[in-house]
């Protein structure tokens, strides 16, 4: 059975897009179809920045052509409503009928163990995962046994799209405290903590700043 993962990217940083598109596709086997991975680019901002992340992208390491991408389909929408990137994520769920899905921001990448360590998972029966998360500077934000939403960031959480149902993202800044706080109070009892640093948080912004 093949398995089917999105990854939700909304972007404002385009140049940032080969980056992450090489810490996705560097995780596969080509000759394993027991999982494909839907990337969605999802852009919030006007028709150039949308330009400018598909010239990012053709212009990258293994390029928009790059062989086996059958595994890897990327959609692209022009979305013009700001608000940290829920709106934008709230775009690509009301598209997902069924699989998982997983978030990664336009200033951060897939961690290098995230796809070998989730996949033994998602074939268990329970239906999100919550993991630990890595900053550049070697800080780490992890979950809080009494309340694991507490320290909660997109990144940190693999869900089944059936558990999400019609929970939506708001136009703020902690709309991902708000989602996942919402989907926990219901569905408690599917939600498994791994106890391992599956995720990064701001690994590739260049603008100097360091969490503490």
């Amino acid at each position: 059975m093949t398995q089917v993962l999105h990854i939700i990217t909304p972007v404002t940083r385009p140049e940032t897009l080969p980056e992450i598109f090489d810490s996705i596709v560097s995780q596969f086997d080509r000759n394993d179809e027991s999982l494909r991975v839907v990337w969605w680019c999802v852009f919030d901002s006007m028709e150039d920045v949308f330009q400018a992340g598909c010239e990012h992208l053709k212009a990258s390491r293994g390029g928009i052509d790059w062989p086996g991408m059958w595994r890897l389909e990327r959609h692209y929408s022009a979305f013009r409503v700001k608000g940290y990137g829920g709106p934008q994520r709230n775009f690509a769920i009301d598209q997902i009928v069924d699989g998982w899905v997983t978030f990664i921001d336009d200033d951060s990448c897939l961690h290098p163990d995230y796809i070998k360590t989730i996949r033994p998972f998602l074939a268990q029966g329970l239906k999100a995962y919550l993991y630990g998360q890595e900053f550049k500077n070697g800080g780490r934000k992890s979950y809080d046994m009494d309340d694991p939403c507490r320290h909660f960031e997109h990144s940190m959480l693999t869900i089944h799209r059936s558990l999400i149902g019609d929970v939506r993202q708001t136009a703020s800044y902690d709309c991902d405290k708000q989602f996942i706080r919402l989907i926990y109070k219901a569905h408690a009892n599917e939600f498994v903590i791994i106890p391992q640093t599956l995720a990064y948080y701001n690994w590739i912004r260049n603008d100097g700043w360091s969490w503490k």
